[in-house]
């Protein structure tokens, strides 16, 4: 998967995946046969999973917009926490301007304070699973009590991969890139653009919105600020400095 660091304004930074390196691949429909127990129930839920990625109509289309509408509440970093799980490798792309030890301490308080929100996000929905399986009772699908107990088990993957990626348990690669060393910019749309993410980050909009929406004494957690990485990183007379940019 592939990770870009973009320098923010006022000494901040955030962490971004490449969407096209977490979009969902759907089961293939090779035509051989399953045999066995085991078989029989990959073939099913592998039938479901196309149904609910291609129906158009009827009520898996519905469930499908419901799904999506709820997925649209959460943080827009979690499709790449929630990778890191199961991630082989890690392509981080930076400002050619950082030193190693500040990118590092960048993405280590980054995933520390992501540990911290995560682990109170699974303690609340442990605490609502329990009730929202009487909806059960309810006719139709319980896509409520669904929701939180694919969220307590997405907390779940999130902070294993957090966990393999504070221990350097995936191999990281950086690749330093000179077009990060420049600022976002908006777009005659008003849309925010830059050269080194076009096409790669579709959620851009809603990463900067967040992250400005969580100024403050309290903001850690989305962005991580360079100055603490700074020196929590190498003295200062080590490090180089570097001029915030503007959105």
């Amino acid at each position: 998967m592939t990770i870009y660091c973009v320098w923010l304004d006022d000494g901040r930074c955030l962490f971004c995946a490449d969407e096209t390196t977490l979009a969902p691949v759907l089961p293939a429909q090779d035509g051989s046969p399953r045999t066995g127990l085991r078989g029989w129930v990959r073939a099913k839920v592998d039938h479901y999973l196309r149904r609910f990625h291609e129906d158009q109509s009827g009520a898996l289309s519905g469930m499908r917009k419901a799904w999506d509408w709820m997925h649209a509440w959460t943080r827009p970093d979690e499709p790449m926490l929630a990778r890191l799980w199961s991630a082989k490798q890690i392509y981080l792309r930076h400002p050619a301007n950082f030193s190693t030890a500040e990118l590092s301490a960048l993405w280590q308080q980054y995933l520390g304070s992501r540990r911290r929100w995560h682990w109170l996000s699974l303690v609340g929905n442990l605490l609502v699973v329990p009730g929202s399986t009487l909806l059960a009772l309810l006719p139709g699908p319980n896509l409520i009590g669904y929701w939180f107990a694919y969220r307590t088990v997405h907390h779940g993957l999130v902070l294993w991969g957090i966990r393999r990626a504070r221990r350097n348990a995936i191999p990281m690669e950086l690749e330093p890139v000179e077009a990060l060393n420049e600022p976002i910019h908006r777009g005659a749309d008003g849309a925010p653009r830059h050269a080194a993410l076009d096409m790669a980050v579709d959620r851009l909009e809603e990463h900067l919105r967040r992250s400005h929406r969580l100024r403050g004494p309290r903001s850690a957690g989305f962005v991580v600020r360079m100055d603490e990485a700074r020196s929590s990183a190498v003295p200062a007379s080590e490090t180089e400095k570097h001029a915030a940019t503007e959105l």
